[in-house]
């Protein structure tokens, strides 16, 4: 595969919302070759491409990086504009990524990413407008006054969220985080001076600047400042004289201003950017500023971690951690701070063994320095107890749940949005376990809070979701049709109708409607999902896999195995392209398709399909997951069914029921229908699902204490609760 090949590859693959570290790190390094190519071989290019990686958005440095290389003799590569592909990476590598910091990791699962195209070439993403960021804003009730700015810098704000097409269900979070930043920014101008005139001046035009929301301006004069600063220390240094304090108090200024420039392109959500100032200002630094140089590693590590920089954040943490504990003391909260963000760094590479001491730690540091009740307290017990529920541990996971929730209840009220948060995974908790009734209660609670304090709230839509999705696990599908459709109503009323978190609350309702054996309601809402997600996103986007899987699921359940075969086929093939082959949804899609040749009993079509979604399984989510699990169990019931172990029992008889009424017993073994053997639940569950509502009597045979006993039912009647069967050896 040629170099630009490869490129075009990695964008593909790249171009999703689940743009992983490993994929990332590929278009990084390819990408660096083609740079060092064109600046070889074309020098007069390598202004202009650096400029447009400061500034990806800029139409001005794109088409100034285009005309020199058009200058150049580069024209284009198989019908694709060399311009064209750089874009496309730059764009992909200064993307924003998850939200990853201290006091902000319980966040709920991502909305989708969009990341925009700039040619006709490859899928054309959807982008946000800067009305719609308007239009959501004033819904949410987002004001200058509640986010304690003035009216200009909220406006200064929304165009930063909307040049960085912020997902919208994040921008109520996103602006309350960087109207923060914006203060806390503002607050270290002010203090910002120098014993230097000029330089003093500029300092002064630069808060002048940021109060004005003249950012481009502030950050060239804070760069005037470093310049100027340098220069003098360049003179000093030149003359030999012996004025090491001067020299250091000048470094200080030139690291303040790099930082400050930091702040200023973090609060424009500029992660790659600050992140390049940051490591400027560590640079800078003069040693003795120790303390300084915990703050400036740990800031500058969560900006490189957002920018995707998985293995340079690493670095900086672990740096920030040492820095810390010398200057600080090994106790400090600062220390359990970077410990806890080193930490959260290493769960989200899936170390959990490198992650769990560290959170262990951070938490005893917080417990004996802020006491047993601190809100940061409750965030470290959280993020111990969510490090055991991603491995499946849930016995431990639960009472640190529980008291993370105690913390919160007793510190900020039992009606706090955070309470509501941690109620509600709890309760996801309790679901997982099976303990339905304790969280419809939770559910409910955290529903009721999130109503009252946020109202028509992207987070109350997740609690209209998770019980929505609590009363469908029960079969209460009656109770969870109407919070669906409400959660739905809400969604299309902020996003429109074609946005695709909509197309996520169409698929959950199409399951309730699929479960009450509407499949031409089901089939309707499923492929109208599917569309909204292919125009969204392109038609390679895992996501939408997720929704083709949804589908076939449905054409699986009529008994439609080919249509089903097809479309699940295709949704691998996706997952794969785009995550790469070892990533936990590639070993979601191929336990799928295995368990569509097991329901036909093709047990030696879903062995292998079986065996590499395990080996998946325990390599990244280890062998106690309970998803882990889950597939080791369809893998033994495959074996059974391969060597003829695997039989269908009646568990549970419906009150009342018809075939109750006919003499079926629980503990009764089905063994053939209509004359025809009985492979598995699954499969005799869609045999029924078949067949006409009137139609002709069918025979059913069972065994009970090894006699065979005939019983002749109507078609589809219901009454049995059945179960898959081992015989063991």
């Amino acid at each position: 595969m040629d170099a630009i090949t490869a490129i075009l590859t990695a964008v593909v693959a790249g171009a999703t919302e689940a743009f992983g570290s490993t994929a990332k790190q590929a278009i990084q390094d390819l990408y660096a070759a083609l740079k060092q190519h064109l600046q070889e071989k074309h020098p007069q290019a390598k202004g202009s491409l650096e400029a447009l990686e400061k500034k990806p958005d800029s139409a001005a440095k794109k088409e100034s990086l285009k005309e020199d290389l058009q200058d150049s003799g580069v024209i284009s590569v198989r019908n694709i504009s060399i311009t064209t592909i750089i874009y496309a990476v730059i764009v992909l590598l200064y993307q924003p990524a998850q939200a990853f910091n201290d006091t902000k990791q319980e966040v709920v699962p991502n909305s989708i990413g969009v990341i925009n195209s700039s040619s006709g070439s490859g899928t054309v993403h959807l982008r946000i407008p800067a009305e719609e960021y308007l239009r959501v804003a004033k819904v949410l009730g987002i004001t200058s006054d509640k986010l304690g700015v003035t009216q200009k810098i909220l406006d200064g704000l929304l165009q930063a969220v909307e040049k960085r097409q912020v997902p919208l269900d994040k921008l109520d979070s996103t602006l309350t985080e960087i109207a923060k930043r914006y203060q806390e920014l503002l607050e270290r101008a002010s203090k910002f001076t120098s014993d230097d005139s000029e330089i003093k001046s500029i300092l002064e035009a630069a808060k002048l600047a940021l109060e004005q929301t003249q950012f481009d301006k502030a950050e060239q004069l804070y760069n005037q400042v470093s310049d100027r600063e340098v220069t003098a220390i360049k003179a000093i240094r030149q003359e030999e004289q012996p004025l090491q304090e001067v020299r250091e108090k000048r470094m200080f200024t030139v690291a303040e201003a790099k930082f400050a420039n930091f702040q200023l392109n973090e609060m424009q959500l500029a992660h790659a950017e600050a992140a390049k100032y940051g490591l400027q200002a560590i640079e800078a630094l003069p040693a003795k500023y120790e303390e300084s140089l915990g703050n400036y590693l740990n800031d500058t590590a969560l900006a490189t971690y957002m920018a995707g920089q998985y293995n340079e954040a690493k670095t900086l943490f672990e740096r920030s951690v040492a820095i810390r504990e010398k200057a600080l003391g090994k106790e400090h909260p600062n220390v359990a701070q970077s410990l806890n963000s080193l930490a959260l760094l290493y769960q989200v590479q899936g170390n959990y063994s490198q992650a769990k001491p560290l959170l262990e730690r951070s938490l005893a540091i917080r417990e004996k320095f802020l006491g047993k009740e601190h809100p940061d307290v409750a965030t470290s017990v959280y993020n111990l107890a969510e490090l055991y529920r991603v491995q499946g541990n849930y016995s431990q996971a639960n009472p640190l749940f529980e008291r993370s929730l105690a913390i919160r209840e007793k510190v900020l009220g039992k009606e706090h949005p955070k309470v509501a948060f941690s109620l509600n995974n709890l309760a996801g908790l309790y679901k997982a376990q099976g303990n339905y009734s304790q969280a419809k209660s939770l559910f409910e609670r955290s529903l009721a809070i999130r109503e009252k304090v946020l109202g028509e709230h992207p987070d109350t839509v997740l609690s209209l979701n998770n019980l929505a999705g609590l009363y469908q696990a029960q079969g209460n599908y009656s109770e969870a049709k109407p919070l669906f459709e409400r959660s739905l109503a809400i969604q299309e009323k902020f996003l429109g109708k074609e946005h695709p978190d909509v197309a996520t609350s169409l698929s959950s309702l199409a399951g309730v409607y699929q479960a009450q054996d509407d499949y031409s309601k089901a089939k309707s809402l499923h492929e109208r999902s599917l569309v909204i997600l292919e125009k969204a996103l392109g038609k390679e986007h895992p996501l939408v896999a997720r929704s083709l899987n949804n589908l076939a699921g449905l054409y699986q359940a009529q008994g439609y195995y080919s249509e089903a075969k097809s479309l699940f086929e295709r949704s691998l093939a996706i997952m794969e392209k785009a995550l790469g082959k070892e990533h936990p949804n590639v070993a979601v899609s191929l336990n799928l398709l295995a368990l569509l040749y097991q329901a036909q009993g093709n047990y030696n079509e879903a062995k292998p399909l079986f065996e590499r979604s395990l080996a998946i399984a325990e390599k990244v989510l280890g062998k106690k997951h309970s998803y882990t699990i889950t597939i080791q169990k369809h893998l033994n019931t495959n074996t059974a069914g391969l060597e003829n172990r695997l039989k269908v029992r009646v568990m549970e008889m419906i009150a009342d029921s018809p075939i109750k009424k006919i003499g079926v017993q629980p503990g009764d073994v089905l063994i053939n229908y209509d004359e025809k053997p009985i492979i598995n639940t699954e499969n005799f569950r869609i045999i029924r699902n078949q067949e006409p509502t009137i139609g002709k009597l069918k025979s059913l045979e069972v065994q009970r204490e090894g006699k065979t006993i005939k019983f002749i039912v109507a078609p589809k009647e219901e009454g049995m609760k059945l179960q898959d069967y081992i015989i063991e050896k």
